[in-house]
């Protein structure tokens, strides 16, 4: 494994002479502005040179690392030189040398591979419009608000999905306008109890030094530098001074929402009964985009319904088909989440737990339809197309990266093992989707039908191209017109001023 911390150093002694508490309220306006889309402050980038276009040189990731090495780096005594253009500039030139070192003696193939698995998780969710957020929202609350997971969040919580969601909507527009809080504001207004908002707030507080350590335990000097966890995103607000407890900072306002939103999931994983209420509200989820997204009639849905293979043996079924005179998709829906070792690929055993998974969800799927062509469900067999769908909760980013051929060969591997010709793969090729994709694809679907659109995207050329790359490549315009936000009415009940016309 590639040591970086040679490499590293010159960045971490560059990092310590800045202060820390100028640096985080610097690096929040550079936030604000480049992922925000607000104004630069006019007292940042100074210096900049005035072709240059901020958002060209400067990305959000970029930002997070700064940050992370501020916490780890800055003193209370240093300057506050990052308004500076040139001091700015020459640290993100520090991340781009680092980027570029396990490369430089020549390493194989394989890192690039394992560089686009990485990618696009450290990348593509900072790369989504305001329509594509609330819609995220929006999910959140149908999948967490479900009568089941709702009663473990207020346990947890103390409140609603709903209110707690509100809560995060209404402290982050507050954050984009000044980077400090009160966690002892009153949220009444919005229907969040005083007792509820202030426990919360606090859970998702941390004091400087603890976060510093827990970052530091965190940081990798290998070749994943750059992917790290950041512990900030589970605990986005810090007290930069215990003697003022009613005054906290938050220097990345976008991972207040996500750990108010999907990242709720955290706080009740391990309630009982939690793995069957989550998987069964992701199903009952994927049936309300299906509802939303594809006419009945011309098209057909069927709901899971378990069946009996033998007197002794129950089967489930596949969650979900749809039916059109073009073909038929067997829909497998799975919410398990991709763990950080995978994301990041530093972990062999997460990425085998992972990979298998899927392999299984696969597998299952191929299962549920032999079942079905043989009759002993309540589908009707023809001779029409069936591609086999694979919908997961969080983009796993599967294809063109280093996963690709390893998921192949496990499922080649399992299918013969289990008795199955693998030839079942070219006549029925299986995709994996997350439910965002879904969202968009089942729209375009629905204009042009099942076989046009998977039958050319299960070609061989295709197949491990992303979803969203497929459709803006062959079906751009029919992608163009797709509604981001399926669900405006539970938009409005969050926040009832959104504009849920956008796209």
């Amino acid at each position: 494994m590639i040591d970086l911390y040679p490499a590293y150093k010159p960045f971490r002694n560059y990092m310590r002479r800045f202060a820390i508490t100028q640096s985080l309220i610097q690096l929040w306006g550079y936030f604000v502005c480049i992922s925000e889309n607000r104004p630069l402050a006019p007292d940042l980038a100074l210096g900049k040179p005035s072709f240059l276009d901020l958002r060209q040189f400067l990305h959000p990731w970029d930002l997070e690392i700064l940050v992370r090495e501020v916490i780890l780096n800055a003193d209370t005594r240093g300057s506050d030189g990052l308004h500076q253009w040139n001091s700015l500039a020459e640290a993100v030139n520090h991340i781009r040398r680092l980027e570029g070192v396990p490369y430089e003696k020549g390493e194989d193939r394989a890192n690039v591979m394992v560089d686009l698995q990485r990618i696009p998780h450290r990348q593509f969710r900072w790369q989504t419009g305001s329509a594509k957020r609330a819609a995220e929202i929006v999910r959140v609350q149908k999948i967490f608000g479900s009568d089941a997971l709702d009663a473990k969040v207020h346990a947890q919580i103390g409140m609603s999905m709903q209110q707690t969601l509100r809560l995060g909507m209404a402290v982050t527009g507050g954050l984009l306008n000044r980077p400090f809080l009160n966690p002892g504001s009153d949220y009444s207004s919005i229907g969040v109890p005083p007792a509820a908002s202030h426990a919360l707030l606090n859970r998702l507080t941390c004091d400087l030094p603890p976060l510093r350590e827990r970052t530091r335990q965190s940081q990798q000097y290998n070749d994943a530098w750059l992917y790290a966890s950041f512990p900030l995103e589970h605990t986005p607000l810090i007290r930069l001074d215990p003697a003022i407890p009613d005054h906290v900072f938050c220097p990345v306002p976008r991972y207040l929402l996500n750990r108010v939103a999907s990242g709720v999931f955290y706080d009740i994983v391990n309630s009982d009964g939690f793995a069957n209420a989550y998987g069964d509200a992701f199903q009952r989820y994927v049936g309300e985009v299906i509802s939303a997204t594809v006419p009945t009639p011309p098209f057909r849905v069927i709901e899971e319904v378990p069946y009996a293979e033998s007197k002794a043996k129950l089967k489930h079924g596949t969650d979900w088909i749809i039916s059109d005179g073009t073909g038929h998709l067997f829909i497998e829906c799975k919410a398990k989440r991709l763990s950080l070792g995978s994301k990041n690929v530093t972990d062999p055993e997460a990425v085998e737990r992972d990979l298998a998974a899927m392999t299984q969800a696969i597998i299952q799927n191929y299962k549920n339809i032999l079942d079905a062509k043989k009759g002993i469900t309540t589908w009707q067999a023809d001779e029409l197309p069936i591609y086999p769908v694979i919908v997961t909760l969080e983009d796993w980013h599967l294809f063109g990266g280093h996963f690709t051929g390893q998921l192949h060969d496990a499922v080649v591997k399992t299918l013969v093992n289990d008795g199955i010709d693998s030839a079942i793969i070219s006549n029925m090729p299986y995709t994996i989707t997350s439910v965002t994709e879904l969202e968009s694809v089942l729209q375009v679907v629905a204009t042009l039908g099942i076989r046009t659109v998977f039958a050319h995207k299960t070609q061989a050329e295709f197949w491990t191209w992303g979803w969203v790359g497929f459709l803006l490549e062959h079906f751009a315009e029919e992608h163009r017109k797709s509604k981001a936000l399926l669900f405006p009415e539970t938009a409005r009940l969050l926040l009832p001023e959104i504009d849920t016309t956008m796209n």
